[in-house]
């Protein structure tokens, strides 16, 4: 079994496991600015798989009585409207505002 190629996080040139730096484009290859270029290229090799895993099951045909709950999982329905109902805050602001009014035609 062969070790996984290393490759160049800069120029995609494969380089020897150890390398102070990349033989084909020079980048440094140590230090902790090289470590976390590394961590980050391997996060965004991680997403790209999963991305691409992502959309060959958005491409695969849905079963036919999926399509409905798959949208409404995703919050793609419509919401459903609230019925209008009297509250408290409600009664309040009604009052509130017919004695604004009254005031003002005193007022007037």
């Amino acid at each position: 079994m062969t070790a996984p190629e290393v490759l160049c996080p800069a120029c995609r040139a494969p380089f020897a496991p150890g390398a102070a730096a990349c033989p084909a484009c020079g980048i440094r290859l140590v230090g902790p600015d090289a470590v976390r270029l590394w961590q980050v290229d391997q996060q965004i090799t991680a997403l790209r798989a999963e991305a691409a895993g992502l959309l060959e099951s958005m491409r695969a045909p849905l079963p036919a009585g999926s399509v409905g709950a798959s949208a409404a999982a995703h919050g793609a329905a419509q919401p459903e409207r609230r019925a209008a109902t009297l509250t408290g805050q409600g009664l309040l602001l009604g009052f509130g505002a017919l004695l604004l009014l009254s005031a003002v035609s005193v007022f007037v």
